[in-house]
């Protein structure tokens, strides 16, 4: 490639026959192996804006698990209880 015409014209080719190329050699297929470790229990003090990010984002993980809250208010206890499905005394 020593002008820019001979580059534009390489990309210009490379641009059509783009679309028509097979995606089977591209696309990788990723398997996940389930996490099989000690697994991290946590209790979330104060059920406010910041606790509810914390436990929204927790549902997802693998490697923790959300096993108690702590809030002055009992009822906001039980709402959290069921929506993230905290047991209600667990035994360690």
């Amino acid at each position: 490639m020593d002008t820019r015409r001979d580059f534009l014209q390489k990309l210009g080719i490379s641009s059509l026959v783009l679309p028509f190329m097979p995606l089977s050699g591209w696309a990788t297929t990723k398997t996940e192996k389930l996490y099989d470790g000690p697994v991290l229990r946590v209790a979330i003090m104060g059920l406010g804006g910041y606790g509810t990010r914390v436990a929204e984002a927790m549902k997802s993980c693998v490697k923790a698990k959300l096993v108690g809250v702590i809030s002055g208010t009992p009822s906001k206890i039980k709402d959290w209880q069921t929506k993230y499905g905290i047991p209600e005394k667990e035994l360690l």
